[in-house]
């Protein structure tokens, strides 16, 4: 903000516009961005202007501050949610990450990578040691971290989905074996009537 307006407003020690008189010109607002011109032409001298600037700027940083401490208290607790998929949970932190950036926070993808390995669900530990083990978490990058454990999830998915065909499977063949007692229970009533009816043109 400073930059831009340091072209608009040239400022003596005095508070003076240098190369004329004190005071605010229309020529003054002209570097200064739309939202800020209504409160900056109510100003008398360009003295009264920059400090108002200034002003403005340190509320600026607070909040500045305020965004960078609370998105870095979203990285650090930053975990899976139940059932969350491997990629989802990517778009959440780069997205954590990206803001912290935009705010001037330096976070490396080695730190970013480290920081999914911690919190990867229960199943996905070992695959997360083997990683730390044999890779340079240095040098990798999140989208190579989110290749290699979408291959993890994907063999997950697999196994979940032939585990419940075998259980259709099972439920399938006790459906049969209910059907085939009722069957038999059937045929036994039908042989307990045709022997009353034997029985009764006996007598």
């Amino acid at each position: 903000m400073s930059g831009e307006l340091g072209g608009a407003w040239l400022v003596g020690r005095g508070g003076e516009r240098q190369g004329g008189t004190p005071g605010r010109s229309p020529s003054i607002l002209r570097g200064v961005p739309s939202e800020l011109k209504a409160v900056l032409a109510v100003k008398k001298t360009a003295k009264d202007a920059w400090e108002a600037v200034k002003t403005m700027r340190v509320g600026e940083d607070r909040v500045k501050a305020a965004n960078k401490q609370r998105l870095m208290k979203e990285f650090e607790n930053v975990s899976f949610r139940d059932g969350e998929k491997i990629d989802d949970f990517a778009v959440r932190i780069n997205g954590i990450v990206g803001g912290l950036r935009e705010l001037g926070e330096e976070i490396k993808d080695g730190r970013v990578v480290r920081k999914v390995l911690r919190v990867v669900p229960k199943k996905w530990k070992q695959v997360a040691v083997s990683i730390e083990m044999l890779l340079d978490l240095d040098t990798m990058k999140m989208e190579e971290l989110v290749g290699r454990l979408r291959v993890a999830e994907q063999a997950d998915d697999e196994e979940a989905e032939a585990a419940a065909d075998v259980g259709r499977l099972y439920l399938t063949e006790e459906q049969w074996e209910v059907r085939h007692r009722q069957r038999l229970k059937e045929r036994a009533r039908r042989g307990d009537v045709r022997r009353l009816r034997q029985r009764r043109q006996v007598a």
